[in-house]
């Protein structure tokens, strides 16, 4: 029987997610592993005009990166439903990233 000297990554056990537009063009989206660092992953973006073509656009962002760029993006989605007379989305808040607020406790008054 033959081995597989490949160790199982996460890459190959989590689904990417595939945008077709009608023009033919195809956004990729998954995780994927730093080649320098293999214990860094990133989310990484495929952009190609057609699915047979090769990419056009092949990035990997640091995790951090995307809870920034989302609402970017949200805001910019707004401006072109803004600008074609469509209706504004309210977006969810995104979560804080920050640590967590300890909550006080409450101190004890010394005994009279």
């Amino acid at each position: 029987m033959k081995e597989n000297p490949k160790q199982p990554s996460i890459d190959d056990f989590t689904p990417k997610t595939r945008f077709e537009f009608p023009d033919g063009a195809v956004l990729t989206l998954g995780t994927k592993c730093d080649g320098d660092d293999f214990m860094r992953y990133g989310v990484q973006m495929v952009f190609t005009l057609s699915p047979d073509s090769e990419p056009g656009m092949n990035i990997l962002l640091p995790p951090h990166s995307i809870d920034v760029l989302i609402p970017v993006l949200q805001d910019l989605a707004n401006q072109a439903r803004f600008i074609m007379g469509q209706n504004m989305v309210e977006y969810p808040p995104m979560p804080e990233t920050g640590k967590p607020k300890r909550k006080r406790q409450p101190t004890k008054k010394a005994a009279e």
